[in-house]
């Protein structure tokens, strides 16, 4: 995952890198991580439907990385919107 490089707000579209990933691209990326986090929660989900006995520790475990990819899934989803307003407030004939 591209972290976004804040050097680039305000700039001139010639100004900024042409390997800036696009929204499309951007909530590609971020489907792809909320995509991973339901199936790791379904994968638990049976897991815990079939344990005779849960290790609570693995558990918190499990759920924080799900925690981590929604996390992250959701700041992609923001990063794309702050993109496309971005770029939509400056060439508002685009919409």
């Amino acid at each position: 995952m591209r972290d976004f490089d804040f050097s680039t707000v305000g700039a001139r579209p010639s100004e900024v890198s042409a390997d800036e990933p696009t929204v499309h691209e951007l909530l590609n990326e971020a489907t792809a991580w909320l995509q991973y986090a339901r199936g790791v929660v379904a994968t638990l989900a049976d897991l815990v439907h079939e344990a005779e006995g849960i290790e609570t520790k693995q558990l918190a475990l499990s759920l924080e990385a799900v925690a981590a990819m929604m996390r992250t899934g959701t700041e992609g989803v923001a990063r794309a919107h702050a993109k496309w307003v971005w770029d939509n407030s400056r060439h508002p004939s685009a919409i």
